[in-house]
Protein backbone atom coordinates (compact mmCIF):
# COMPACT_ATOMS: atom_id res chain seq x y z
CA UNK A 1 0.00 0.00 0.00
CA UNK A 2 1.56 3.17 -1.18
CA UNK A 3 0.70 6.33 1.26
CA UNK A 4 0.50 9.08 -0.52
CA UNK A 5 1.81 12.57 1.47
CA UNK A 6 -0.67 14.67 1.76
CA UNK A 7 -0.25 17.97 -0.03
CA UNK A 8 0.23 22.18 1.06
CA UNK A 9 -3.66 22.94 1.65
CA UNK A 10 -4.96 25.20 -1.27
CA UNK A 11 -7.66 27.75 -1.39
CA UNK A 12 -8.82 26.20 -5.01
CA UNK A 13 -9.01 22.79 -3.75
CA UNK A 14 -9.97 22.46 0.16
CA UNK A 15 -10.00 19.40 1.63
CA UNK A 16 -11.99 18.10 5.01
CA UNK A 17 -8.52 17.85 6.17
CA UNK A 18 -7.90 21.90 5.83
CA UNK A 19 -10.72 22.32 8.13
CA UNK A 20 -9.32 20.45 11.44
CA UNK A 21 -5.82 21.90 11.47
CA UNK A 22 -4.68 25.33 12.56
CA UNK A 23 -1.61 25.06 10.93
CA UNK A 24 -3.13 24.31 7.36
CA UNK A 25 -6.32 27.10 8.48
CA UNK A 26 -3.44 29.38 8.91
CA UNK A 27 -2.10 28.61 5.35
CA UNK A 28 -5.46 29.23 3.65
CA UNK A 29 -6.31 31.86 5.87
CA UNK A 30 -3.01 33.09 4.22
CA UNK A 31 -4.23 32.49 -0.10
CA UNK A 32 -7.37 34.62 1.02
CA UNK A 33 -5.94 37.67 2.28
CA UNK A 34 -4.28 37.38 -0.72
CA UNK A 35 -7.11 36.92 -2.82
CA UNK A 36 -9.29 39.73 -1.00
CA UNK A 37 -11.88 37.79 0.40
CA UNK A 38 -10.23 38.64 4.02
CA UNK A 39 -8.67 41.48 5.76
CA UNK A 40 -5.19 40.95 7.71
CA UNK A 41 -6.76 41.76 10.73
CA UNK A 42 -7.44 39.57 13.98
CA UNK A 43 -11.42 39.90 13.36
CA UNK A 44 -11.64 38.15 10.11
CA UNK A 45 -8.83 35.76 11.23
CA UNK A 46 -11.41 34.85 14.03
CA UNK A 47 -14.34 34.91 11.47
CA UNK A 48 -11.98 32.17 9.58
CA UNK A 49 -11.99 30.30 12.17
CA UNK A 50 -15.59 29.96 13.11
CA UNK A 51 -16.11 29.32 9.92
CA UNK A 52 -14.22 26.14 9.62
CA UNK A 53 -15.70 24.94 13.16
CA UNK A 54 -19.14 26.05 11.63
CA UNK A 55 -18.46 23.98 8.51
CA UNK A 56 -17.26 20.87 10.02
CA UNK A 57 -20.22 20.51 12.23
CA UNK A 58 -23.42 21.35 10.00
CA UNK A 59 -25.23 18.62 8.96
CA UNK A 60 -24.73 19.72 5.66
CA UNK A 61 -23.33 17.01 2.93
CA UNK A 62 -20.24 19.15 1.78
CA UNK A 63 -18.89 20.86 4.56
CA UNK A 64 -16.01 22.41 2.26
CA UNK A 65 -18.96 23.89 -0.12
CA UNK A 66 -20.45 25.67 3.38
CA UNK A 67 -17.03 26.48 4.52
CA UNK A 68 -16.47 28.25 1.10
CA UNK A 69 -19.87 30.33 1.27
CA UNK A 70 -19.23 31.49 4.71
CA UNK A 71 -15.72 33.00 3.90
CA UNK A 72 -16.26 33.91 0.12
CA UNK A 73 -19.83 35.74 0.75
CA UNK A 74 -18.50 37.07 4.15
CA UNK A 75 -21.75 35.87 5.86
CA UNK A 76 -20.35 36.01 9.79
CA UNK A 77 -23.95 36.17 10.91
CA UNK A 78 -24.02 32.40 10.28
CA UNK A 79 -21.43 31.74 12.95
CA UNK A 80 -22.82 31.49 16.29
CA UNK A 81 -21.02 32.94 19.83
CA UNK A 82 -19.83 28.74 20.93
CA UNK A 83 -18.44 28.10 17.20
CA UNK A 84 -16.48 31.76 17.98
CA UNK A 85 -15.54 30.35 21.47
CA UNK A 86 -14.27 27.09 19.91
CA UNK A 87 -12.34 28.62 17.44
CA UNK A 88 -10.77 31.31 19.66
CA UNK A 89 -8.05 28.49 21.01
CA UNK A 90 -7.01 27.55 17.52
CA UNK A 91 -5.45 31.16 16.48
CA UNK A 92 -2.49 30.97 19.26
CA UNK A 93 0.09 28.71 18.43
CA UNK A 94 0.96 26.60 21.54
CA UNK A 95 3.78 28.41 22.64
CA UNK A 96 2.26 32.13 22.98
CA UNK A 97 2.20 32.02 26.87
CA UNK A 98 5.65 31.05 27.29
CA UNK A 99 6.72 34.12 24.45
CA UNK A 100 4.44 36.34 26.42
CA UNK A 101 6.01 35.39 29.46
CA UNK A 102 9.26 35.93 27.86
CA UNK A 103 8.07 38.99 26.28
CA UNK A 104 6.95 40.35 30.43
CA UNK A 105 8.91 43.63 30.78
CA UNK A 106 10.62 43.94 34.00
CA UNK A 107 8.03 46.39 35.41
CA UNK A 108 5.50 44.26 33.91
CA UNK A 109 6.63 41.65 36.01
CA UNK A 110 6.95 43.31 39.08
CA UNK A 111 3.67 45.15 39.06
CA UNK A 112 1.76 41.17 38.41
CA UNK A 113 4.14 39.83 40.94
CA UNK A 114 2.61 42.77 43.46
CA UNK A 115 -0.55 42.92 42.67
CA UNK A 116 -2.31 39.84 44.74
CA UNK A 117 -0.31 41.06 47.46
CA UNK A 118 -1.48 44.75 47.50
CA UNK A 119 -5.30 43.65 46.50
CA UNK A 120 -5.21 41.05 49.20
CA UNK A 121 -4.34 44.47 51.87
CA UNK A 122 -2.04 42.67 53.64
CA UNK A 123 0.72 45.01 53.38
CA UNK A 124 3.66 42.63 53.65
CA UNK A 125 5.82 44.16 50.46
CA UNK A 126 8.43 45.15 52.18
CA UNK A 127 10.82 42.77 50.23
CA UNK A 128 10.80 44.85 47.54
CA UNK A 129 13.29 47.80 47.73
CA UNK A 130 12.59 51.24 46.86
CA UNK A 131 8.72 50.62 46.78
CA UNK A 132 6.80 52.37 49.84
CA UNK A 133 4.63 50.11 52.02
CA UNK A 134 2.55 50.36 54.46
CA UNK A 135 2.71 48.68 57.91
CA UNK A 136 0.89 45.27 58.74
CA UNK A 137 0.27 46.06 62.23
CA UNK A 138 -1.73 49.28 61.65
CA UNK A 139 -4.65 47.75 60.42
CA UNK A 140 -6.96 51.05 60.54
CA UNK A 141 -5.10 52.81 57.77
CA UNK A 142 -6.79 52.53 54.43
CA UNK A 143 -5.78 49.76 51.95
CA UNK A 144 -3.53 52.22 50.47
CA UNK A 145 0.03 51.95 49.73
CA UNK A 146 1.07 55.12 51.41
CA UNK A 147 4.83 56.62 51.14
CA UNK A 148 6.62 55.42 54.65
Amino acid sequence: MIVKPISDPRLTDIRPEDLESPHRLHTLRQQAIARGWLRDCEADTLNFFAAAVRARSTPARDPIRVFITLVGARRWSHVTQAQEDEARPLLRPKSAPIRAAAETTRLGGLIRTLLPEILSGNGHITRYPGIPYRHPTTPDLPKTIKPG
